[in-house]
Order: structure tokens, then sequence, then C-alpha cells
């Protein structure tokens, strides 16, 4: 039976004039914050192409990179220009998370 692919999560929150770059890798649990210019991709797939790189050398394997942010100002045409370059997008819409608000003190 093949192990399991490692995967490294790489979270994105974006603004117009800074994208937060957060990387989980793989076996890890402290994530790297970075950033970039918003709007800055060619920057963005350096970024992530040097860190699939340093990952791959690190665990002697291939890592898979998840990304994903919340859909907005950027959310959707990154996504798809992210698919177009091979990576793994998931854009993220904050209003269908389920909340449980039992317990929660609104004040009006």
């Amino acid at each position: 039976m093949s192990e399991a692919p490692l995967i490294c999560t790489v979270a994105i929150e974006l603004s117009r004039s800074r994208w937060m770059i957060g990387v989980l890798p793989p076996r890890s649990t402290k994530v790297a914050v970075s950033a970039v210019a918003g709007g800055d991709t060619g920057r963005l797939l350096v970024q992530l192409h040097q860190l699939q790189e340093r990952l791959a050398r690190e665990f002697e394997q291939p890592i898979e990179i998840k990304i994903c942010f919340e859909a907005g100002y950027d959310g959707f045409w990154l996504g798809r220009f992210l698919r177009d370059r091979g990576h793994d997008v998931y854009v993220l819409d904050a209003s269908s998370f389920l909340i449980s608000r039992r317990g929660a003190s609104h004040e009006d």
C-alpha cells in the first residue's frame, strides 16, 4: 500500500493592498506567515513554487499544495488564475459557514 501524499495547506487573506499568506507544512502545527503586494500574482507564484520545492527536498517526496481563501474582492479571478496554472484551490464563501449561535449573548 502506498503512503498518503503529504499536503501543505496555504491560506491567503486577500486585500487590495496586501495578500497575507499563511503556510501550514505537512506534519507541522506552526503556521509561517509572509506577504506579497495585493494583486502581485507573479510574486505569489514564485513563493508557491519555492515553497513546494523546499518542502519536497525536506520531505524527500512530492508535496501537494492546497490553497484556500475567502471569496471577495480578488477571490474568484485569483481562483481561476491559480487553477489555470495547476494549483488546487478552494474559494470559500464565509456566509456559508455554519456557526452555532447557541449560548451567544447579543446586546441590542
